[in-house]
C-alpha cells in the first residue's frame, strides 16, 4: 500500500464545509443550529442509560474508508443537491430540511420519546463538534428538562475530537453541562501512517484523539475511548511485532490514565450500509480487502487483560452489575482524580 507525502487538512476542509452548509468563515458552528438528517433514530438501548435516539449531522473533515455517511458530510451537500439524491433519509416532519434550530431538534426528540425517564438523544455523523453552539442549546435543555421533570437526559457526542484537540478553548463554551454530555472519542490510530491510511487526513494528527480525550476528562466530562474499528485497527502480520497498534493503544491510554484502558468500545464495520457495494469498494481502495476482526479483538482483550486492565464491557457479570455500569463508575473515579 503506498501513502501520500501528506494526506487531507482537515482544518481547510472543515472549513470549506462549513461555508458551504452554514455560510460561515468560522472553524465551528457558533449559531445555535444542527446540519442534521436520520434525525431520532430509535435503538433500544442497555436500561441503565434508557433508550437512545440518533440523530446524523452533515459536515466532516475526515473521509474514513469505512463511513458510509462521509461522503455526504464531507462535501457538506446543499439541501436541494440532497433531497434529490437521498428523499428517504428525512423525517416528514421536517419537509426536507437539513438545516434547523437546536431547540426544534430536541422539542422533537422529547415529543417522540413520549414519557420516557431516561434517555439519550446522540449525534454522530458526520462530526459532531462543528455543530458546537446546536450541541450547546440541546444540554441546556437536558439540564432544564431535569430541573422541571425529573427526567435524564444526556446528550450522547460521537467524535474524532479533532477541534477539541486543534482549539484549546473550545470546551469553555460547555461549561457546566457536563452532567448531561457524554463523549465517544473515536481512534483512527495509534501512529501517522496508519492513522492516514484510515482517515485519508495528514498522519501528523494521529494523537489528536489521545489529545481531546485527556483535555475532557480533566475539565469533568464523561469521555469513552472508542470508535476502534476492528476491520482496520490492525491485521494479522502487524500484530506479530512486539510493539503493535494493541500494544500502542494501551500506553497512549495509559498515559493520560493508569485505568483509561479499562473503558474501550470498539466495533467490527456494518456491512448494511444503505450502499454495501459502495463501501466494500472504498474499504478495498484503502488496502482493507481481508481483514481480521476477531483477531483483532482477541488481540486487545488478551493483551489488555495481560496488563491488568480488563476491558469492562467484556467483563463476566460482576454481581449482576453490567460492564458499562461498572465503566461509568470508573470515568467517575478517573474524572475525580484529576481534581
Amino acid at each position: 500500500m503506498s501513502y501520500k507525502a501528506s494526506g487531507i487538512n482537515p482544518a481547510e476542509l472543515g472549513e470549506a464545509v462549513l461555508k458551504r452548509v452554514y455560510g460561515t468563515d468560522k472553524p465551528f458552528m457558533d449559531e445555535p443550529v444542527l446540519a442534521l438528517y436520520n434525525i431520532g433514530r430509535k435503538i433500544e438501548h442497555d436500561p441503565n442509560w434508557g433508550l437512545c435516539y440518533v440523530s446524523d449531522v452533515l459536515i466532516c473533515n475526515y473521509s474514513c474508508a469505512h463511513c458510509w455517511v462521509s461522503i455526504y458530510a464531507r462535501n457538506g451537500i446543499l439541501e436541494s443537491d440532497f433531497m434529490r439524491k437521498k428523499p428517504q433519509k428525512f423525517v416528514s416532519n421536517f419537509r426536507g430540511k437539513i438545516i434547523h434550530p437546536a431547540d426544534t431538534i430536541f422539542d422533537y426528540l422529547e415529543k417522540k420519546s413520549g414519557d420516557v425517564r431516561k434517555k439519550i438523544f446522540a449525534f454522530t455523523g458526520g462530526e459532531t463538534l462543528f455543530h458546537r453552539a446546536g450541541l450547546k442549546v440541546m444540554g441546556e435543555l437536558a439540564k432544564q428538562a431535569a430541573r422541571e421533570t425529573g427526567k435524564k437526559i444526556i446528550i450522547g457526542i460521537d467524535t474524532n475530537g479533532w477541534l477539541i484537540a486543534e482549539h484549546k478553548d473550545y470546551l469553555d463554551a460547555w461549561e457546566g453541562l457536563q452532567d448531561v454530555m457524554s463523549l465517544y472519542v473515536s481512534i483512527k490510530g495509534t501512529e501517522p501512517k496508519e492513522f492516514q491510511r484510515f482517515t485519508g487526513v495528514d498522519g501528523r494528527y494521529y494523537d489528536y484523539p489521545f489529545i481531546a480525550l485527556e483535555r475532557l476528562l480533566k475539565r469533568g466530562f464523561f469521555a469513552i475511548p472508542g470508535g476502534i474499528v476492528l476491520n482496520t485497527f490492525a491485521d494479522k502480520h502487524s500484530l506479530e511485532h512486539k510493539i503493535n497498534p494493541v500494544t500502542r493503544l494501551h500506553e497512549r491510554l495509559s498515559a493520560i490514565h493508569p485505568e483509561l484502558p479499562c473503558t474501550i468500545s470498539y466495533h467490527a464495520v456494518s456491512m448494511r450500509a444503505h450502499d454495501p457495494k459502495a463501501l466494500s469498494r472504498r474499504m478495498k481502495s484503502r488496502g482493507y480487502e481481508k481483514t481480521t476482526p476477531s483477531l483483532v479483538k482477541e488481540s486487545l482483550i488478551n493483551y489488555f487483560n495481560k496488563q491488568g486492565s480488563p476491558i469492562l464491557e467484556h467483563l463476566p457479570e460482576n454481581k449482576g452489575i453490567p460492564g458499562i455500569v461498572l465503566k461509568d463508575k470508573t470515568l467517575t473515579e478517573i474524572i475525580a482524580s484529576f481534581k
